[in-house]
C-alpha cells in the first residue's frame, strides 16, 4: 500500500489496551510457494502464542484461528507479485496495515502496546517521496508516490473548472507573486496560480522531496512562470500527460524516470564516498565496517542488497568480520568466536539500533572496487590500520 507521512505518523503514535502486533518478512527470489507457505503457517502460530497474554478482540480472533486468512492472503500476496521485498504487517483491534519495503530485512514477530516501527522508520528514511502534478487549463490532479506505491491526493485536488466571472486578486497578492494584475485577470492564469500556490502549500504538508509535473507542452512554460523557486529546486522531470489518465498509466508513464532518478542518486553516493575515502573519511570492506561501526563510528552506512558476507559473533554481541577462524577469540572480550551467515544484514540491525544512516545501492555501479559495503565516517581515520592474521580489524584487500 502507499504509505502516506500521516499514516506513517499513525503508526509510529498507535497505541492499545490490548495486542499490537508487528511482523516484518522477507520473502527470497530463491523461495518456491510451498517452502513460504509452511513458513507463513509457523509465524502464524507464534503469532496466535504470543498473543495469548493479551486481552482484547485481536487476542480472541488469533486464538481461534480467526484474522490469519487476511494475514496468509497479505503476504502470499507479497510473494507472488513482489519477490525479494519484506512486508511489513501491523495488527490491531481494527487496525491491518501492510507496507512493503523492496529490501532485505530480518525476519521477527513482536506482540506489545504499541507497534514496532523503528526498524521501518529507519529502512524507509532514504526513500524519497514525489509529488506528482497533472495539470492542463481546467484541472489539476495531484499523485503522490512513494516505496514503489502511487495513490492519487483526492484530498487535496479535484476538478478545477473556470470560473465564468473574473476575479481581481489583491495588489498585495501580484506583488508577492511576481505576476501583473493585468495578467491574473486570464482565468488560465489565475487557475495555473492557484493550482502552484495550493502544489506548494501540500508539497510541504505531505513530506514531499522531489517534483515532477505532466503538462501539455504548450502549458509548460505558463505553469513553470507561476512555480515558486522551491519548487523548482524540488523539480526533477517534466513529461507531457493527460489529466484523464488513470493512476496506472500515470506511474507507467514515470516509472523509467523515478529509476533514473534514483540511479543518479546512487552514482552521486558512491562518488562522495569514495573522495572521502581518499581523505580517511570513509571505509570500504566488512572488515573494516564492521570495526567502525562496532566502534560507533560509522555516520552512515552503504549496503548492496543481499550480499550474504559470513562473518564472527562473540557470545557478549560483538560482531567480527576479516580472516578469523573458529578457534580464534574475540580480541575485546576473549571469548570464542562462532560462525554467522548474513553478516550484512547483523551490521544493518546494528546500524539501525544505532540510529545511523543506511542507504541501500539497489542498481550495478561500476565505482564500488570490488566491495559490497562502505560507510561514511563521524570523525576521519587517523591512518590505515595494518592487516595480519587474527587482528580485530583486517584490512580488506
Amino acid at each position: 500500500m502507499y504509505l502516506s507521512q500521516a499514516q506513517l505518523n499513525e503508526l509510529c503514535d498507535f497505541q492499545t489496551d490490548h495486542a499490537a502486533i508487528s511482523l516484518y518478512v522477507y520473502s527470497s527470489p530463491q523461495e518456491n510457494r510451498d517452502h513460504f507457505h509452511q513458513r507463513l503457517n509457523r509465524l502464524a502460530e507464534t503469532v496466535q502464542d504470543k498473543t495469548k497474554q493479551f486481552e482484547g478482540p485481536i487476542s480472541r480472533w488469533m486464538s481461534k484461528g480467526l484474522h490469519l486468512d487476511r494475514l496468509h492472503d497479505a503476504l502470499l500476496e507479497v510473494f507472488v507479485e513482489e519477490k525479494g521485498q519484506t512486508c511489513c504487517v501491523f495488527i490491531a483491534d481494527d487496525f491491518f496495515v501492510v507496507v512493503d519495503l523492496p529490501l532485505r530485512f530480518s525476519e521477527f514477530i513482536t506482540v506489545d502496546y504499541q507497534f514496532f516501527v523503528k526498524p521501518l522508520m529507519g529502512l524507509i528514511a532514504q526513500f524519497e517521496r514525489f509529488a506528482v502534478l497533472i495539470c492542463d487549463g481546467n484541472r489539476a490532479r495531484l499523485f503522490g508516490i512513494h516505496l514503489n506505491e502511487i495513490e492519487e491526493q483526492t484530498e487535496i485536488f479535484a476538478d478545477n473548472d473556470l470560473p465564468e466571472v473574473n476575479k481581481i486578486m489583491p495588489a498585495w497578492e501580484c506583488l508577492r507573486s511576481g505576476v501583473t494584475n493585468q495578467r491574473l485577470h486570464d482565468p488560465l492564469q489565475r487557475h495555473l496560480k492557484n493550482t502552484t500556490d495550493r502544489l506548494k502549500d501540500c508539497f510541504t504538508a505531505l513530506g514531499f522531496n522531489q517534483l515532477i509535473l505532466g503538462i501539455p507542452q504548450d502549458l509548460h512554460p505558463l505553469l513553470r512562470h507561476h512555480l515558486s523557486t522551491e519548487l523548482e529546486d524540488r523539480l526533477i522531470a517534466t513529461i507531457d500527460s493527460d489529466t484523464t489518465n488513470n493512476t496506472s498509466v500515470i506511474y507507467h508513464q514515470i516509472k523509467s524516470i523515478l529509476r533514473e532518478h534514483r540511479h543518479r542518486r546512487e552514482s552521486r553516493i558512491l562518488i562522495l564516498l569514495r573522495e572521502a575515502r581518499e581523505q580517511n573519511q570513509a571505509i570500504l570492506g566488512v572488515p573494516s565496517v564492521t570495526q567502525a561501526l562496532m566502534a560507533g563510528q560509522v555516520r552512515q552506512l552503504i549496503l548492496k542488497p543481499i550480499s550474504q558476507n559470513e562473518g564472527w559473533l562473540c557470545p557478549q554481541g560483538h560482531l567480527l568480520g576479516g580472516s578469523f577462524s573458529a578457534d580464534d577469540i574475540c580480541p575485546q572480550c576473549q571469548q570464542n568466536l562462532e560462525p554467522v551467515q548474513d553478516l550484512d544484514e547483523l551490521l544493518l540491525v546494528e546500524a539501525l539500533s544505532q540510529n545511523t544512516d543506511v542507504f541501500h545501492i539497489l542498481h550495478n555501479n561500476d565505482q564500488w572496487e570490488d566491495q559490497n559495503i562502505g560507510a561514511f565516517l563521524r570523525i576521519p581515520n587517523p591512518s590505515k590500520p595494518k592487516s595480519h592474521h587474527g587482528s580485530v580489524f583486517p584490512t580488506e584487500r
